[in-house]
């Protein structure tokens, strides 16, 4: 199970993380305190899927670039019988260049197989461009019928830069549902793109940059303007880093409708 608040199963309970690439490298200014590289160069140093992958410097994690398939885990989801969410690779990016397509190909084909098992998959990337690449055309004709509608695809951006760089590639990429995490927000965001979903959340740990508190009221404004789901993660108030805010007196806890046959929200 996994403590991630939005990774939640279809009957409420958690969801699971599901792993099946480690390592990965810098894409913008909001991987700078990323949990994953401090995670594989602290806790996860141990062990040995992690061994060499990161080191500790000054306060934070960094990656050493290298990427690593795990072959041993693309068939994990197929053995959990209950209707499970997964969140796909939470410490590393499914479509980073390392990743050949044809690994990326395996680790969707199980996620299609699993549609029958009631499973649901949530990708998010930094780097839409390659899994556009991947929709279009490796699996055209495939990724956008029904045998999909149970994996959604996001981007993560951190600014207004990186929105503008990576929310209208994903807006063109078929999926039955696109959203958006806005995590860790380092600036206002303005939304001129209509997602399904809408994720936000300041920076955690030691090193964590300042969020206002205005930008995160000013999405949630945003998308009950647009009709869009939104989630607020993680707040500072006070000084202090609060899982599940209230903004305003209200926990933000929304999530996408239920999808119908044809993959529709």
């Amino acid at each position: 199970m996994t403590a991630i608040p939005w990774v939640v199963s279809p009957d409420g309970t958690p969801g699971r993380v599901w792993d099946v690439v480690d390592g990965c490298s810098p894409a913008s200014e909001g991987c700078l305190n990323c949990y994953g590289a401090t995670f594989a160069a602290t806790r996860g140093k141990h062990m040995a899927r992690f061994k060499g992958l990161a080191k500790y410097v000054n306060g934070r994690g960094e990656w050493s670039g290298e990427v690593r398939l795990r072959e041993d885990a693309l068939d994990e989801p197929l053995r959990v019988r209950k209707p499970t969410t997964f969140f796909v690779n939470s410490k590393s990016d499914l479509f980073h260049e390392k990743v050949p397509m044809e690994f990326i190909a395996r680790a969707w084909a199980t996620m299609i197989q699993c549609l029958e098992l009631g499973h649901r998959f949530i990708v998010l990337t930094k780097r839409p461009e390659r899994m556009a690449d991947f929709v279009r055309y490796a699996w055209v004709g495939r990724a956008q019928d029904r045998r999909s509608r149970h994996i959604w695809l996001g981007v993560s951006v951190e600014n207004q830069v990186r929105a503008d760089e990576r929310i209208h590639v994903l807006m063109a990429t078929p999926a039955a549902v696109r959203f958006v995490s806005v995590e860790p927000m380092l600036g206002p965001v303005n939304l001129y793109w209509r997602s399904d979903w809408l994720i936000a959340g300041c920076e955690s740990g030691p090193n964590r940059r300042p969020a206002e508190t205005e930008w995160f009221r000013w999405l949630r404004d945003s998308c009950a303007g647009a009709g869009v789901p939104f989630f607020l993660k993680q707040m500072e108030i006070g000084g202090k880093l609060v899982k599940m805010p209230e903004l305003d007196g209200v926990v933000w806890d929304q999530y996408p409708a239920a999808i119908d046959a044809a993959g529709r929200v």
